[in-house]
């Protein structure tokens, strides 16, 4: 598949963040996001010819996206830096912005070494013949990743955690979920948890050190999340152990492993590894890293009674969710295609979430981090066929799949709420210039994907490409929509007089994300509300 066209998308995307950085004269961030970009482009163009993307088992009909993949943790945390070296203008602490500006150049290292992982591997398999144009990639990565390393050698245990982490995450997916993602959707993922990954660690040994930052209520909400991260993560590994002593067990008294037995105990493998994840690995870590004192559900509890609008929301919510059972008979139905009857889940996100988000978000970043554990046990109660739901669950998640999913893993519903939460969980509750960062997600999707995609096909004509889909009229469609959208919410949240540079940026956002919106073959869900976000902090 042709990706020049994406390509082209993501460097004008790139273009309002490299102006940023020269506003703000944050010439190194901007030195290194460029040697980034250029090494991902001739990356993204090698792997692109011939057969060398088969290497890494991508999904059907998408193209390599590594540039796109690689660029935009980086990014966001650009966004963070530029968005931090304003407030710092007025009245924040320098030391915050060092903060930033140190994850930045490991999300730096961290891409730069999943790039040249991917050069190795292409080279290994020697599916990759080396010629004039290839040496110029060699000599890019090679001499960009001791510099940056050198750049952060007070930091390089982070560093080379962060290395190892990346690579052995896009080498499982790869190898583990093949024909499920694009090979830059992997770059992706396999970057945003390791940087996760790392800022858990540096928590936990923060705690040790008793040099962590004081416990309250928005550190213990976002804690949260990362106990329930850890205690999914685990899942996996305890139902393949208890499989295998239950398996051990059977066979040591003289049980024959029959159907139903062996059924009976992956069930009971798998729900009683749950259950200890939650209750022993999740809790634990909520107890001695984020020094929680009460059993999680009961600080939950309190947590949702404290406000009485909280209630409401829970309230309202069931009533909405409760609707979304039509949706499962309209796709039944010839009268309505499936990608119609798929929107209807993005505009329930608006209805859903705006509200919360204009009035309760650290009640809904807690909410997010619930809704991402039901998912994660459900796809897996789905893909292991657990009885009794695991066979029902996977008849009714099929119905709602397109071309991006697959028998073994879907992720429609997961990119969803990952690109509804993400712009959430990364603006924390924090004060900025920019309040509607927290609604990219939102928007984007809800709005600006929704619009251009019913546009698009009930009255698009002119096509952006002759081997595209996408038109022009659903393309201005999603413009022009997303941006009345963004106006509505800043009158919702008072904020009526934007200055000259806060309506460039959100105009700039706007059409840089709707343009991704139409030319990208990557999954834009999870795209499109990271991109959104970064553009509107800078």
């Amino acid at each position: 598949m042709d990706s020049s066209g994406e390509s082209i998308v993501t460097c004008i995307a790139l273009t309002p963040i490299f102006l940023s950085l020269i506003l703000h004269r944050l010439i190194y961030e901007f030195v290194g996001l460029s040697f980034l970009s250029v090494a991902a482009l001739l990356v993204e163009f090698t792997v692109s010819n011939g057969d060398n993307l088969k290497i890494f088992n991508p999904r059907a009909d998408t193209s390599a996206g590594i540039l796109m993949g690689a660029v935009c943790v980086p990014s966001v945390l650009v966004g963070h830096v530029v968005r931090q070296k304003r407030m710092t203008y007025a009245w924040m602490d320098s030391n915050d912005l060092e903060d930033f500006r140190s994850e930045f150049w490991s999300a730096l290292v961290s891409s730069v070494s999943l790039l040249v992982y991917i050069v190795v591997t292409m080279s290994y398999r020697k599916l990759f013949i080396p010629n004039k144009g290839d040496n110029k990639i060699w000599t890019v990565l090679f001499v960009l990743i001791p510099s940056l390393a050198i750049l952060l050698i007070m930091k390089l245990p982070k560093v080379a955690f962060l290395v190892f982490v990346s690579t052995w995450l896009l080498n499982y997916i790869v190898k583990v979920f093949p024909c499920c993602t694009s090979l830059g959707e992997a770059v992706l993922v396999s970057n945003g948890l390791a940087l996760y990954s790392s800022y858990a660690v540096a928590r936990m040994f923060d705690k040790i050190a008793a040099a962590g930052p004081p416990i309250s209520q928005e550190t213990t909400v976002s804690g949260i999340l990362q106990g329930i991260l850890i205690g999914l993560l685990c899942i996996p590994w305890m139902y393949k152990l208890f499989g295998v002593g239950f398996t051990w067990l059977l066979g040591f008294y003289g049980f024959h492993q029959t159907k139903v037995a062996a059924k009976l105990c992956n069930a009971v493998s798998f729900y009683l590894a749950m259950c200890l994840a939650f209750v022993i690995i999740t809790a634990g870590w909520l107890h001695f890293v984020q020094g929680l004192d009460k059993f999680l559900l009961t600080w939950v509890v309190e947590f949702v009674l404290q406000d009485m609008q909280r209630l409401y929301l829970c309230g309202y919510w069931v009533c909405v969710i409760s609707m979304s059972v039509l949706p499962f008979y309209m796709v039944k139905s010839t009268k309505f295609e499936q990608i119609m009857v798929r929107k209807v889940f993005h505009l329930m996100v608006v209805v859903m979430f705006v509200p919360a988000l204009l009035a309760q978000q650290a009640f809904l970043h807690l909410a997010f981090s619930a809704a991402l554990a039901v998912f994660v046990v459900v796809e897996m109660i789905r893909i292991l066929r657990i009885p009794p739901a695991g066979e029902a669950v996977h008849k009714f998640m099929t119905a709602f799949t397109d071309t991006r999913d697959s028998d073994l893993l879907i992720i429609s519903h997961f990119s969803l709420l990952l690109g509804c939460a993400l712009p959430l969980w990364l603006s924390g509750s924090s004060t900025h210039d920019r309040p509607l960062a927290p609604f990219a997600g939102v928007l984007s999707l809800g709005i600006g994907d929704t619009m251009a995609s019913v546009a698009g096909y009930n009255f698009g004509s002119i096509r952006l490409t002759p081997s595209s889909k996408k038109t022009v009229e659903g393309t201005i469609a999603g413009i022009v929509s997303l941006l009345l959208a963004c106006i509505i919410i800043n009158c919702m949240l008072l904020q009526f007089s934007l200055t000259m540079t806060e309506w460039t940026s959100l105009f700039l956002a706007v059409i840089c994300t709707s343009l991704v919106e139409a030319y990208t073959t990557q999954l834009d869900n999870f795209i499109l509300p990271l991109i959104f976000y970064a553009l509107l902090l800078v």
